[in-house]
Parts: structure tokens; C-alpha cells; sequence
């Protein structure tokens, strides 16, 4: 019965062209602000205007000792879409390599910027008179791109306005030449870090016309003057242009020549068709108002509008993705691995040009230049060296390209370090956290100098009353402790005769023994009980000798502890006057002898001594003391310890 009232008729076409269109692919960057052109001096040294700015409840609330709304300041009479454009990652920056699907090379010019409401995307292959096609299916059909995410530019800092909201990565776009993407919620996610293969398969739908959807017919007079692709997409980019006029009517300014500049750019005739009647949203319109119309789409899935027609003819495409992580030794480092300060302690004239700076901004920056210049030399010398043990198939980046992305994310990152607040809190604390370790260290007695370091000896003379008196007291039985006179095995086995017999001594004045041995011989069990008391009188006396012996313990430290942690709090020193850039700083701290001393030389030398001198030094000495004790008060109490004595 359904089907007489409804009937519904479906062809299905079986087609093997000898080669198809090959899609659009456009690539969009999940963050699209640039901390480096953010805080550039194209933007913190640029003069806004100053009307119409004091009665401003959006200026009003900015922080102008933030870098970030100060940005918003200085530029929020400038046109949102050159804004947006200059401030989003560039072509020129992000694809690397590029290779299409016939083999040939492409670059980052082929690429066309394309704008969604979601941000701005690049993409390639968008002519749709002449679209690249391929004859097959598979890897040797496909385009390959390498893309840097730029993971570096992200604004992490706690501004509302222009921090990253999403993780760094991209999505893929992939669509027909004929239509507009409204958004890229709907791509491909490539996470940073990943190779990722994207398989797809086309539908090439048409629909019978009818209520559900439409034709759009292009007559011979729009053909004749070109107009008919443009009524056409028209139609596709319904949605979009639904946005842009909810945007005019809550604003009060229009964005549709920022995402429509592709058409305004090639048919200039057709700007006239832009309503008159709305101004382009200046920074300002745009993040006090705009952006809350586009964050009200996106929480909506850009759904909000239900008007917009199907067309009856349309080619979807539904991807996949296989995901695989990069291995982490191609990703250019940027902290080197060899570093020209490596031996610096060793060679005092650099030490001490460390430590001497200038303030004259000349000087400053023809150091700088001259550094870089050294730099970019030094580096070419290091490739040539590294060379030899280079993969030429595993390399994914070339020499220059590894050295661009540095210097790229060299300047991001000393942004970040500059400007992010939580960067700043988090190097600020760990500072503050170091000083106080140092204060209460120096304090305490512990300091790496010499000056400021007390020794678990003499601190327990300060401390402990009793240790400094005890050696006074009974200066005779500590005279005779620390100047014992070695025996040999003859006085020893005469001793252990006195122990075992004394009336066998008198009656036999004549018999002498040489060894221990002959008087095991002679007295069998007994001797070995007699021997291990004076065993333990001599590791009692031992003992007591540790214990209040200055030799036992550490007096003074190595002195390269104190050059080092000197030359660390210079650093950091430098750091916050702001003579020394946290990369250098990083770098300087990565030398080898750094490393090799935070690995070894500060815990051997002085974590590792302190603890020896209190954990051996005294807690064990102290502990192995107690455990003779009893024993020397029971052979006391029978007179034997009294008789261990030289003979």
C-alpha cells in the first residue's frame, strides 16, 4: 500500500570511466591564531584609532598590561578579515612537501585559501573546469602532503579572546569542486606527531527533482556571461551566506567579503552584490560580537538553519583514516644536540663574557646578529658532519627545512616563554621555589660554598654537647684510642693465652706461642671464644675512633660544586634582567658539562657525601656501637675485658 501512495524508483548505474575527478582536499589548522604574529610589531606597534573607544564596554574590560589585549587594541579598527587572514598559519609555512597524484611536484602556491566558518583552510585542486584526475584507486593515486602543524604557535596564555581552544592538529577536508564547506567540524582529525593514510570512496548521487530538492538550471545567457556557475553556488553555499546574514543583523557589519574573497577577487564585477547597506566588521565587531554568533552556530552543530535546499545532483565523499606516530628522531630538535658552549668552563674568556652584558641596545643587537650568523654556520658545518649517518630514503625533511622550522619555532617559543601567562607563572614559581631552597640551604648550613657549608662533624660539636666533652673528659682513653700501636699475630696469640689461662702462663713462663694457629692447637674450642672478644674490643675501639675522628667526615666540598651552581644562578640571574633569551638559556644549561653535572658530579660530590657523613658516618657508626655494648658489659662484668691489653 505504501508503495502506490508513495512510489519510489531507484536506477542504480554501474560506471568504469577510464579516470574520474580527483576531490578538493583542503587542510585547516584546528588553531588559527599565531602567537608570533600576535605579538609582532605589526601588530603591538600599530596605532588604532581613538574614537569611539572610552565608551566601549569591550575595550573597557581589556588588560592593557596583557599582550594579548593589547593586540586587540592596537589593531580594533582594522578590517576583521585581513585580521583573521594574516593571523591564521600561512601556506608558505605549513606544507612542506607536496605531491600530486600524477607524481609531479606541487608547492605551497598551488594552494588556495578557502574560507569556512570554523577558521581558514587551504586547499588544492579547486578549479572546476580543469580538476586533476587520476585512472585508479590506491597509493600510487593519491596526493601526499607533508604538513607542519606548527604546534609551536599555539596561544596557550589564559587570554578569552585569542588562546588555542582545541589540541594541535588538523582536519582534512574532502569535496567536490562545485561545492562550499560551510565548516570542517565534519573533517578528517590528524593529531600532530602522525603519518595518517586517508582512504575514501565517491557517491555521485541525482536525485529525481521534486519537493525534497532542486535543479538549478543555468540558462544560455548565464552561461554567456559566466554567471551560471555563480547562481549555482549560490545554492551549495546557502548555509554559509544564512550565517553571514545572521551575523549583519546581530552586528550590524558584514563578514561575507572576508569569506567570499575568492569571488571578489576574480569577478569584481560581482561586488556590487554585497549588501551596501553593512560596513566589514572591524577586530573589534568581530571578537565582541561575531565571534559569539559563530561559537552559537558551532555549540549548535551549524544546524540552526533549515531553509537552506538540497541540491538533486551532488557527490559525497566518506573517508577513513589509518593512524601510525611518527618516529621521534625526525622531528627537527631544537635544542641541539652539540653545543657550542660545551667546554665554556673550561675556557675562562667565555665565562666571563657570559657573565659581563651590555645594556646598549646596539650592541645587543649586533651581538645577536653576529650569533645568529655563527649559528647558521656552525649548523651548516653539523650537517655535513651528520651526513655520513643520515638515511636519505628516512628523510622526511631536508637540511633547510629542518633549519627553517627551528628558526620558526625558536621565535614561537621565546613568544610563549614572553608572553603566556602560564609559562610565566610556571617559571616564575619554579624560580621562586628555587630561591627558597638556596636561602633555607644556606640557612641550614648545606650551601655548595664553602662559606656556607658546616660539616657533620663540627655540627655536631655546635650541636650535640656531649660530643665536643666526651674526648676532654677522657682525653687519655681517646689518646690511646687514636694512637693504638699495631700487633702482629705473635702479641695476638700471646693475648688470647692470657685470656684463656693465666695460672698456665706462670707456671710455664718458657713456652712461647708464635702463632694463632698453636694456641687453637693447644686450647681447641676455648681459643676461638677468646679470639672473637678481642675481635670485638678492636671493632669497639674502631668504631669509637669513626665516630669522633674529624677524618671520618667531609670538611670542605669540591670546589667545581661551587663554580657550577654559581654559574647556574648567574644564569638564571640573567634570565630575568632579560639579557639572556630562554632558549640560550636552555641551550646553556643543555651543555654537556651541565648534564653531566645534574647526572653525576651534584649528587656524587655533595648530595651523595652529606648523606655518607650521616647515614655511615654517624647513624651507622652509632648503631654498630650499640650492638657491642652489651657484649662489652658482660665480659666486664667477668673481668676479661679489663685483661685485653698489650703484652
Amino acid at each position: 500500500m505504501m508503495y502506490w501512495l508513495t512510489p519510489v524508483a531507484t536506477n542504480i548505474i554501474a560506471a568504469y570511466p577510464e579516470s574520474i575527478a580527483f576531490p578538493v582536499v583542503a587542510i585547516c589548522n584546528s588553531n588559527q591564531h599565531r602567537i608570533t604574529w600576535i605579538t609582532g610589531d605589526n601588530i603591538q606597534k600599530r596605532q588604532g584609532k581613538k574614537a569611539a573607544l572610552d565608551s566601549n564596554n569591550f575595550i573597557e574590560n581589556l588588560n592593557y598590561s596583557d599582550i594579548f589585549d593589547k593586540a586587540l587594541l592596537q589593531s580594533w579598527d582594522m578590517d576583521a578579515g585581513h585580521f583573521l587572514q594574516n593571523a591564521a598559519h600561512q601556506r608558505s609555512r605549513m606544507i612542506v612537501r607536496c605531491e600530486l597524484p600524477n607524481g609531479s611536484r606541487c608547492n605551497a602556491r598551488d594552494f588556495r585559501p578557502v574560507w569556512t566558518l570554523t577558521g581558514l583552510c587551504w586547499a588544492i585542486n579547486v578549479d572546476s573546469a580543469n580538476p586533476i584526475h587520476v585512472n585508479g584507486a590506491g597509493p600510487g593515486n593519491a596526493l601526499r602532503l607533508l604538513v607542519n602543524i606548527e604546534r609551536y604557535e599555539r596561544i596557550e596564555s589564559c587570554t578569552p579572546k585569542l588562546r588555542s581552544r582545541f589540541l594541535p592538529g588538523l582536519k582534512v577536508l574532502i569535496y567536490n569542486q562545485t561545492d562550499v564547506p560551510p565548516h570542517y567540524l565534519e573533517g578528517v582529525n590528524i593529531p600532530a606527531g602522525f603519518t595518517m593514510d586517508i582512504p575514501f570512496w565517491m557517491r555521485h548521487r541525482q536525485k529525481l527533482p521534486g519537493r525534497d530538492c532542486i535543479v538549478t538550471k543555468i540558462s544560455d545567457n548565464e552561461k554567456k556571461n559566466e554567471n551560471g556557475s555563480q547562481n549555482k553556488n549560490s545554492e551549495r553555499d546557502c548555509l554559509m551566506r544564512s550565517y553571514l546574514k545572521e551575523i549583519e543583523r546581530r552586528c550590524n557589519c558584514s563578514m561575507r567579503e572576508a569569506y567570499f574573497q575568492e569571488i571578489v577577487n576574480h569577478k569584481n564585477k560581482h561586488k556590487d552584490d554585497l549588501p551596501k547597506q553593512f560596513s566589514q566588521c572591524n577586530v573589534l565587531q568581530y571578537f565582541e560580537c561575531v565571534q559569539s554568533v559563530l561559537e552559537w552556530a558551532r555549540n549548535m552543530g551549524f544546524n540552526n538553519f533549515k531553509h537552506c535546499p538540497i541540491p538533486c545532483e551532488s557527490v559525497d565523499y566518506t573517508a577513513w583514516q589509518d593512524m601510525n606516530e611518527l618516529p621521534s628522531n625526525i622531528f627537527p630538535k631544537l635544542i641541539s644536540d652539540w653545543n657550542v658552549d660545551e667546554d665554556e668552563e673550561d675556557n675562562e674568556n667565555e665565562e666571563e663574557s657570559v657573565e659581563t652584558t651590555t645594556n646598549n641596545n646596539k650592541n645587543l643587537y649586533q651581538n645577536k646578529e653576529q650569533s645568529n650568523v655563527q649559528t647558521i654556520a656552525d649548523s651548516v658545518e653539523r650537517d655535513k658532519e651528520r651526513a655520513h649517518y643520515q638515511c636519505t630514503h628516512n628523510k622526511l625533511l631536508s637540511t633547510s627545512h629542518v633549519r627553517r622550522i627551528k628558526n620558526e619555532a625558536q621565535l614561537a617559543y621565546e613568544k610563549q616563554a614572553q608572553y603566556q601567562e602560564d609559562i610565566q607563572l610556571r617559571t616564575k614559581h619554579l624560580i621562586e621555589q628555587f630561591r627558597k631552597s638556596i636561602s633555607r640551604i644556606v640557612e641550614m648550613q648545606w650551601g655548595w660554598k664553602n662559606d656556607y657549608f658546616l660539616g657533620a662533624n663540627k655540627r655536631l660539636k655546635q650541636m650535640v654537647g656531649c660530643y665536643a666533652e666526651i674526648p676532654l673528659i677522657h682525653s687519655d682513653v681517646f689518646s690511646a684510642i687514636f694512637n693504638l700501636k699495631p700487633q702482629g699475630e705473635e702479641e695476638r696469640a700471646n693475648q688470647m693465652i692470657q685470656l684463656l689461662n693465666e695460672s698456665f702462663i706462670k707456671n710455664n713462663l718458657s713456652k712461647h706461642y708464635q702463632t694463632i694457629g698453636e694456641v687453637k692447637r693447644e686450647f681447641g674450642i676455648k681459643a676461638d671464644g677468646k679470639y672473637k672478644e678481642i675481635e670485638m674490643m678492636e671493632e669497639l675501639l674502631k668504631n669509637i675512633k669513626r665516630l669522633f675522628s674529624e677524618e671520618t667526615f667531609t670538611e670542605h666540598l669540591p670546589n667545581r660544586i661551587e663554580r657550577i651552581m654559581s654559574k647556574i644562578l648567574n644564569f638564571m640571574r640573567q634570565f630575568e634582567e632579560g639579557s639572556l633569551r630562554r632558549k640560550e638559556w636552555a641551550e646553556r644549561m643543555n651543555a654537556r658539562n651541565m648534564r653531566h653535572f645534574f647526572d653525576e658530579d651534584f649528587y656524587e660530590n655533595w648530595y651523595n657525601l652529606i648523606v655518607k657523613d650521616l647515614e655511615n658516618g654517624i647513624i651507622g657508626t652509632i648503631q654498630k656501637i650499640e650492638q657491642l655494648i652489651p657484649q662489652l658489659y658482660s665480659n666486664t662484668v667477668n673481668g676479661t675485658a679489663i685483661m685485653v691489653r698489650d703484652y
